[in-house]
């Protein structure tokens, strides 16, 4: 009986022992680190888990960037979130250029096309070369584009020019006059005249062309660009506020003004816009006609007749 209450007595001391050893026991937490000893009554506190990304402050800007979106890598991957780029339309302007003196200079280039007929077919191409721009980076951006238009016009007008020539027709084409018409308030306009005329006769044609220019791009200004609503232009045509300037004299007793707007009507859809451009005072329009009626014709409306149509204007 003295043996059997010796191994109770062991078995209750060892039974106290474990309790006082798990009583002081740490907790410890899934990353390793020991957590406060919990005691009857409490609750385990929330594990303060570190933070390793880098915090970026909100205010912080880049003194190369007025933007504020900042290109941003996650730090788990590779995939970098671009900010969005940032277009300068052709007609925004950015920065006023001076105008030093408004004179220009008229570059002649005439070419043999080779020979067709009895004489050899030419082309003579004539265009504005500005002189007077304060900023001469741009000057010569421009002046190259006026050489280049010079001779998109001609590919664009004389079409299977060497097919023609290679069966005996004689191909004359030659810009006869060009000028600037308007150097101002960030624009350039710019007018020229030319005719083509082919051995046989058939197919002879004159025309004319424009093109505005912002100057502190040095891009051109589309018609599309130019009209905020072309269709009260129209209408301001129609109503017969615009003066004829150039063309057969009383041209409207062949076709009337709302003839000649016909072949716009569909503007918004076919971006069909008269060439036009300016004058200090004035907007024009050349208008396309048939042989029959002199191929062309301008007409001029005072500026403060369309202002209001326009999205750009030499007094806006």
């Amino acid at each position: 009986m003295k043996k059997l209450m010796t191994k109770k007595a062991a078995a209750w001391l060892c039974l106290a022992a474990l309790a006082l050893s798990l009583s002081s026991c740490a907790l410890i937490a899934d990353d390793g680190r020991v957590m406060n000893t919990l005691h009857a009554g409490e609750t385990r506190p929330p594990i303060p888990y570190e933070t390793t990304a880098e915090v970026l402050s909100s205010d912080t800007t880049s003194p190369d960037t007025s933007s504020p979106d900042v290109s941003t890598t996650s730090p788990d991957t590779d995939v970098t979130t671009a900010p969005p780029t940032v277009t300068t339309s052709p007609e925004e302007t950015t920065a006023q250029v001076d105008i030093i003196t408004y004179e220009f200079e008229v570059v002649t280039v005439t070419e043999n096309l080779g020979s067709g007929g009895s004489s050899k077919s030419s082309r003579t191409l004539r265009y504005p070369k500005l002189t007077g721009l304060s900023n001469a980076d741009m000057q010569t951006k421009i002046n190259d584009s006026l050489a280049s238009l010079a001779d998109i016009e001609f590919d664009a007008k004389v079409t299977n020019v060497e097919e023609d020539i290679a069966a005996g027709i004689t191909v004359k084409y030659e810009v006869t006059d060009t000028a600037v018409t308007y150097l101002g308030n960030n624009l350039l306009a710019v007018r020229s005249s030319a005719k083509v005329k082919y051995s046989g006769g058939s197919g002879d044609n004159e025309f004319a062309y424009s093109y505005l220019f912002n100057l502190s791009t040095g891009k051109t200004v589309s018609m599309a660009k130019l009209y905020s609503d072309f269709g009260s232009v129209m209408n301001v045509f129609k109503s017969g506020e615009f003066t004829q300037i150039s063309g057969e004299d009383n041209i409207t007793s062949t076709v009337s003004l709302s003839e000649m707007m016909e072949q716009y009507k569909n503007y918004k859809l076919y971006s069909t816009y008269p060439d036009s451009y300016f004058t200090p005072t004035s907007l024009v329009l050349i208008i396309e006609l048939n042989a029959m009626s002199g191929y062309y014709a301008e007409f001029s409306v005072p500026l403060d007749k369309v202002n209001a149509y326009l999205n750009v204007s030499p007094t806006k």
